[in-house]
């Protein structure tokens, strides 16, 4: 039988994007760099894939359209499920993924797992040697946690030993609403003054970058140990600061796979995270530090229009509990980050995460009969993902 490549055209080119898109773009991109060697990208090609958020699918007249996206949260838009109806075929990169979105699919959506380039993201031997780092990368929204890393940051003030690394892509903060929402929360996290409080959080916010053109580092607290990072890095320079971190902070409230969480992994960083939503795929007390979380309804929804949403919320006297426990017991950490770097670094790379995309692509072509000598010899399997 002749082997060749399936046709297909990919239809999302490469952006360059900040903040919540950042995670499609890269997405699209690494699978674009992996796959396009096993396809053959042809804009005539009957099936059509688009790696977009399904709200912005739209699906071409007269082909086979294949949408490749994901979701956070429990309860899945409106517009998400008349898009997931409309494609011909749905990819996904998590189990969470699969399960919220198969009521609304022609077919049972299908698994092809993110990754990291394991050349870049290596593994690292970590030491205390100073203050102890804490890191988090996100953009500044509730779903990657901003508002509990805000309630953490009381910390600074009391603990002088402690750093905290924020590398974020800054939007504008409504001081008020903001303080307000994390006052609201400080009690469950632990007793502090409240004056003392406020006026660090007024110091603050105050001074807080607004908008995409603030490319620096700010430097905040008594002790100056928070640092605000709004810089747009190289993936090398990223590495660097998972590198002079020593654990990873990730309460995240979803995720459809969680590109962050898997690089801090990747270079043997102890983890602090949910294994929820899209994480329950890799991350687990072997390799990390799982939060307890709590089902809660987020509210309305704007964006979607959504009048509820129900998400995994993580517990903030839990998250606070397992930092103290990686501080007081950083051996066990690393052993743990060990076997993280381990896990990510032989099961998801982007070159697996390519071979079976295209694994998958070559199986539609011929599910539709498009091309009955295509067949696939990327067949990859991987203990942590059902297919």
């Amino acid at each position: 039988m002749q082997i060749r490549k399936p046709k297909i055209f990919w239809a999302t080119p490469e952006r360059d994007m900040y903040g919540n898109a950042l995670g499609y773009a890269t997405h699209n991109a690494q699978m674009l760099k992996h796959t396009l060697p096993l396809i053959d990208n042809d804009k005539d090609a009957k099936v059509v894939l688009q790696v977009v958020s399904a709200d912005r699918f739209v699906p071409l007249e007269g082909k086979v359209n294949v949408l490749f996206t994901m979701w956070e949260f429990m309860d899945v838009p409106d517009n998400y499920k008349k898009a997931l109806a409309e494609a011909d075929y749905v990819i996904v990169p998590c189990s969470f993924c699969r399960d919220i979105f198969a009521p609304y699919c022609k077919h049972k959506p299908i698994v092809c797992w993110e990754g990291v380039d394991p050349e870049k993201y290596k593994f690292y031997q970590r030491k205390v040697d100073g203050k102890f780092r804490f890191l988090w990368v996100g953009a500044a929204n509730p779903r990657k946690g901003y508002e509990i890393i805000l309630q953490v940051l009381a910390l600074a003030d009391m603990y002088p030993q402690m750093e905290f690394y924020i590398k974020t892509t800054v939007k504008k903060i409504k001081l008020a609403e903001t303080i307000r929402a994390t006052l609201k929360h400080w009690k469950k996290i632990i007793d502090v003054p409240k004056g003392d409080g406020l006026k660090m959080l007024f110091r603050i916010f105050r001074r807080m970058p607004s908008g995409f053109n603030a490319e620096k580092i700010f430097t905040y607290g008594k002790n100056k140990n928070i640092f605000v990072d709004t810089r747009k890095l190289s993936t090398e320079a990223l590495v660097d600061i998972y590198k002079s971190s020593h654990a990873f902070l990730f309460p995240t409230l979803g995720e459809g796979w969680g590109l962050t969480l898997t690089e801090a992994m990747a270079t043997g960083l102890p983890c602090i995270a949910p294994s929820k939503t899209g994480c329950a795929d890799y991350f687990d007390n072997d390799v990390g530090f799982d939060i307890k979380t709590n089902i809660g309804d987020l509210g309305k929804l704007d964006t979607y229009k959504m009048d509820s949403c129900r998400a995994h919320i993580p517990d903030p006297q839990d998250f606070l509990n397992q930092m103290v426990y990686v501080v007081n017991n950083y051996e066990d950490a690393l052993k743990r980050g060990r076997n993280a770097s381990d896990r990510v670094r032989t099961q998801f790379t982007w070159k697996r995460s390519g071979e079976r995309l295209a694994e998958i692509l070559a199986g539609i072509e011929k599910r539709e009969g498009l091309n009955e000598t295509v067949t696939a010899d990327t067949h990859h399997t991987c203990a942590h993902i059902a297919s």
